[in-house]
């Protein structure tokens, strides 16, 4: 649900509400931050000619607002790849917010207490699952691409390896992210080829009256993660959508379509407490 949490707009997942003693987890507006146009105002990347002293500025606003340690915030350089990393007590200073690193991965795993895990989005889906039997949670950023490379399941899979993760026992939240009824394409190619992944389009693809096509690539992660083992119930998806709500949500597809390719960034954040 959206809410506010010490006059900041967030959205907070009903999927860690038994939970709260063990995971601080929220995804950020684009309101009640510094920057300026085209990145008003609560962004979070280093994009174009954005302010680096803004960006860190916004995170700390962030982090007090919502009881996070900004100087152990750690993050990747997301490139819609299926790289997943495991942040560990060794590693972890690799990984800082702060040090803006160039460590491409789109997945991170840890067991570690009060390291916040940041996912920057803008309309991409970045999926929360937590393991509350080992304590163990992933932040995984997964747009259409990466959802075509399955990160999710390859974040689940290296939870089970690692950390003896069992399925059955993960709670899963998606992020406010672009829903069908905005990611639509004319590009029927581009469309078939997803049936090289996923050979069910009847479920996740419907053709609207003036020819567009809509693709429902959330519904895709939270069937695979149900093949996967998840419990179905355990999988929350409240289905907000950032393309609909740019009053709210940075959207990298609204920007582009009013033909400002400049955009800001919301951010998926979640750590053990």
């Amino acid at each position: 649900m959206i809410t506010e949490v010490n006059g900041l707009l967030v959205y907070e997942s009903e999927a860690l509400k038994d939970y709260k003693d063990k995971v601080n987890y929220f995804v950020t507006t684009r309101l009640g931050g510094v920057s300026k146009f085209p990145y008003e105002s609560l962004n979070v990347a280093f994009k174009n000619k954005e302010d680096r002293d803004n960006v860190y500025e916004n995170l700390e606003i962030i982090c007090n607002k919502l009881g996070f340690n900004k100087e152990a915030a750690v993050c990747v350089y997301e490139d819609h790849t299926n790289e997943v990393v495991i942040i560990t007590e060794k590693n972890k200073k690799d990984y800082l917010f702060s040090s803006h690193h160039d460590i491409v991965a789109d997945s991170m795993i840890t067991n570690l207490k009060n390291v916040p895990l940041i996912i920057t989005i803008a309309d991409c889906n970045a999926i929360l699952l937590y393991d509350p039997k080992n304590n163990v949670i992933a932040n995984v950023h997964s747009g259409w691409k990466g959802t075509t490379k399955r990160i999710a399941l390859k974040t689940l899979d290296k939870m089970m390896k690692e950390f003896g993760t069992n399925p059955t026992d993960v709670i899963c939240s998606h992020s406010p992210s672009i829903q069908a009824c905005c990611w639509k394409t004319k590009d029927r190619d581009l469309v078939e080829g997803l049936k090289r992944f996923w050979d069910y389009q009847n479920e996740y693809v419907k053709e609207d009256s003036n020819g567009w096509i809509h693709v429902d690539f959330a519904y895709v992660i939270t069937k695979e993660l149900i093949e996967a083992g998840v419990k179905e119930e355990n999988i929350f998806n409240e289905k907000i959508c950032t393309c609909c709500n740019v009053d709210k949500f940075f959207s990298y597809r609204r920007k582009t379509e009013l033909g400002q390719p400049a955009y800001g960034v919301q951010i998926s954040i979640a750590e053990l407490v």
